[in-house]
């Protein structure tokens, strides 16, 4: 989102109001993912549809992925189960990341109402959801653990970041230094290695 509809969900945020999809969200016409490209590139017939605050792309950290998942789970929630859906994914191929998705919203709709709200949501906060961040975090690092991680590489990162680590017993900790699981900070972990 650019700096001008952030400034108006932030406001509808304040005065506790829904945010009006026309105030909060572009419509396809106007995006462009970077400065860059072309506005509203293809998808002739999306024009007036309206773009979610939500982009993935292939370089995509935790966060976006969360806030991704988090947006379609919801959209799927209050979409009607008509003929013709309320939202779509598209994706793109593009020259910096290698592509990205959006999500399209109909104007009128239900989901473009739940769109503009979580513009204002993330005006205010840039977690949709702190249970589905937090899960989401610990997968990676569990992941980032076992897959980029010798064992002696665990070893050397448990004993530098000890306070981050509680082990019950010797099996638990042999099970984490054979990468297992990750026990310590998931958050320090994926920073660490740029996730």
């Amino acid at each position: 989102m650019d700096e001008l509809t952030i400034d108006k969900a932030e406001s509808k945020a304040e005065e506790g109001m829904n945010a009006e999809p026309e105030e909060c969200l572009k419509r396809y016409r106007n995006f462009r993912p970077t400065g860059c490209d072309q506005s509203g590139l293809g998808l002739e017939d999306r024009q007036d549809w309206f773009v979610a605050p939500v982009i993935i792309t292939r370089d995509s950290g935790v966060l976006a992925t969360s806030n991704w998942e988090v947006c379609l789970r919801q959209l799927t929630e209050v979409a009607p189960t008509n003929e013709e859906p309320d939202y779509e994914v598209h994706r793109f191929g593009h020259w910096g990341p290698g592509w990205f998705e959006i999500i399209l919203v109909r104007p009128g709709s239900s989901c473009a109402q739940l769109c503009a709200d979580l513009a204002c949501a993330l005006s205010d906060y840039p977690i949709l959801d702190e249970n589905h961040y937090s899960e989401a975090q610990l997968e990676e690092a569990n992941k980032v653990w076992k897959e980029c991680y010798s064992d002696l590489q665990r070893l050397e990162y448990i004993r530098e970041h000890r306070s981050q680590f509680e082990f019950h017993s010797f099996v638990d900790l042999l099970h984490c230094v054979r990468g297992r699981f990750f026990a310590g900070e998931a958050s320090e972990l994926i920073e660490d290695n740029g996730y």
